[in-house]
């Protein structure tokens, strides 16, 4: 087994989780962006010049304090300032945070997120995902605002373009560039429409591209516009194939100019909350404590494991009116734990992710981490839930799910299971935050659209709960072929709904760890042997891998498997229950 000093841990954690960052979209980091202009201020200015900008800022609840980074790209002239107030659209708010350093048209800036002065950190928070944080630039001539653009939960996906992303590396050049845009998948069809900000000089006719390739590669062209110059507003009809190349992150921006014919900026376009794949999901509750409590309080979490990177990306959601903190543990269902990780935050809901270490990484593939929140009544851990592939449905609600997106706080998770005759029964748990809901319902559309609502859950208020739904042929179709989806509308968005989830199935990633499939066992003659783990063994396994599951309709059965997807099938069965108490004896004997 490996060692692991604190630093190491630290400087591995933040090169990898950058790493995954860049690579993934998911629920940790909450981007917002906006596009800058001289109508939206307050008051308008008079015979304002055609000034422009383009901004992304973006949460990141992985650190405590949060973080929030923002970068803005824009063309005004004589700038005597740039900073972030908070108030509506129409109003004129007080200044939250300043830019410091150059802010001629490119710069950036990280803010911790703390108290200030009548003014806390929760309530930034809260008022920054509601929308009410704006950024506004100032210049000479028009001191009290030349352009400004609210902050808001709108776009599909923003793209960072840099001189240091071109292949070849461009020369000559400070160039940067910003871009967001919206994305329809239904009227128009497959439409994708961005705004551009960028300082390329003399930019080359139609020299503005969208190619298909991961980073450090360069791919084939998709599209190229007629006007390169910026600001540019552009929009573009994809394909089939090009709508799920763009999905996976996989189209980049190309700015290409006279000194640098093959591009002298380049951004991949990142996703913003698409989240299709997800490893692992948990319920809390009291009786999986131990010891056990007497609360009737209850949680979901989602968990995201990235194999390439080893980092767990969770969201955690929970009704503990008085919660302490939360911890991830290590044991068995039903067996007492050691604590391996702190989590951020006790108050829901909890984001945040954390660096695996290989030993770390067998116990989530062997059913031996928990997640475990603790109250102030229970200083123990009131509620816990183990981290399995059990409860193998799920769904995260947001604004950005809603068609059109929806700027709000509030989010959700939905954690299900298909059990019975035909696995045509439902087993559901839905947490939200919506403040005023009127009704969560399932709808039948695919991701993008708006459908028809099929059945409203039996509660609204969170958190709703219960195993009584009996699909029929056709609500078992869509749901198993992610063809349905959770909204939770409100008194704010009573049609379309404030926060929507597409139904997902888990698809655990196929770890490269040596032991993930085997284990060194010995003989008892002093030869150790490898032994593959039996697949018999279900109570202490992860039971997610190349069994099928059956789906039966009067017209057909369909069988769906973990592994459907080979590039990032389900791990097989992992470990004993022998396995992990051995490892957590190791893993206590390393943190001592």
């Amino acid at each position: 087994f490996f060692v692991f000093s604190s630093n190491m841990r630290v400087y591995l954690f933040v090169a990898l989780a950058l790493f995954a960052y860049l690579a993934h979209g998911g629920f940790v980091e909450t981007a917002y962006t906006a596009t800058l202009s001289t109508n939206q201020e307050v008051p308008l200015p008079l015979d304002p010049p055609p000034s422009a900008g383009v901004a992304v800022c973006v949460l990141t609840r992985r650190t405590s304090p949060p973080v929030l980074d923002c970068e803005v790209q824009h063309n005004v002239n004589e700038v005597s300032g740039a900073h972030i107030h908070v108030a509506a659209r129409g109003l004129a708010g007080r200044i939250v945070f300043e830019f410091s350093g150059s802010t001629a048209n490119h710069f950036r800036q990280s803010f911790s997120i703390v108290d200030l002065e009548n003014y806390p950190a929760t309530s930034q928070i809260d008022d920054f995902l509601n929308g009410l944080f704006y950024i506004n630039i100032h210049s000479e001539d028009y001191p009290s605002g030349e352009i400004r653009g609210q902050l808001e939960h709108t776009d599909r996906f923003y793209a960072r373009l840099s001189a240091t992303n071109t292949i070849p590396h461009a020369s000559g050049t400070s160039a940067h560039g910003l871009a967001v845009g919206t994305y329809s998948t239904q009227n128009p069809s497959r439409e994708l429409a961005f705004d551009i900000v960028h300082s390329v000089q003399q930019p080359l006719q139609s020299g503005l591209e969208i190619r298909s390739a991961p980073p450090g590669q360069i791919g084939p062209l998709v599209f190229s516009f007629r006007n390169a110059e910026s600001p540019a507003y552009e929009s573009v009809q994809y394909t089939i194939n090009e709508e799920a190349d763009f999905f996976r992150d996989l189209h980049y921006i190309n700015v290409l100019s006279q000194r640098n014919p093959t591009g002298e900026i380049r951004g991949q376009m990142v996703t913003i909350d698409y989240i299709d794949e997800l490893s692992f999901t948990a319920r809390l509750d009291s009786e999986q404590s131990v010891p056990q409590t007497d609360s009737n309080n209850r949680g979901n979490a989602l968990f995201a494991y990235h194999c390439d990177t080893k980092v767990l990306e969770y969201v955690v959601m929970h009704n503990i009116p008085d919660p302490r903190g939360a911890f991830i543990g290590s044991a068995p269902a039903g067996d007492a734990g050691v604590t391996l990780f702190s989590l951020t935050s006790g108050s829901s809901p909890i984001y945040g992710s954390i660096q695996l270490v290989p030993e770390e990484e067998l116990l989530l593939y062997s059913r031996s981490l928990y997640i475990s929140i603790v109250s102030v009544e229970f200083s123990a851990g009131e509620i816990r839930g183990q981290i399995t592939v059990d409860f193998d449905w799920w769904a995260y609600l947001s604004g950005t799910n809603v068609v059109s997106p929806v700027t709000t706080s509030s989010v959700g998770i939905a954690t299900m299971t298909l059990f019975g005759e035909q696995n045509r029964k439902l087993d559901y748990s839905i947490f939200h935050s919506v403040e005023t809901p009127l009704r969560t319902s399932l709808n039948i559309a695919r991701e993008g659209d708006n459908g028809p609502l099929d059945l409203v859950f039996p509660s609204t208020f969170s958190p709703i709960r219960g195993d009584d739904i009996v699909l029929d042929d056709d609500e078992l179709e869509a749901f198993v072929t992610e063809g349905s989806y959770i909204s939770v509308t409100s008194l704010d968005n009573p049609f379309l709904g404030e926060i929507r989830g597409q139904i997902r199935r888990v698809n655990p990633c196929t770890a490269s760890n040596d032991n993930s499939l085997t284990v060194s066992l010995s003989d008892g003659n002093g030869d150790e042997d490898e032994k593959a783990i039996e697949a018999e063994d279900r109570e202490t396994m992860l039971d997610l891998s190349d069994e099928a599951l059956p789906v039966s309709t009067s017209s057909s059965t369909f069988f769906f498997y973990a592994g459907d997807n080979k590039d990032n099938s389900a791990a097989g069965s992992l470990a004993t229950g022998s396995l992990s108490f051995v490892l957590c004896l190791l893993l206590l004997a390393n943190y001592l």
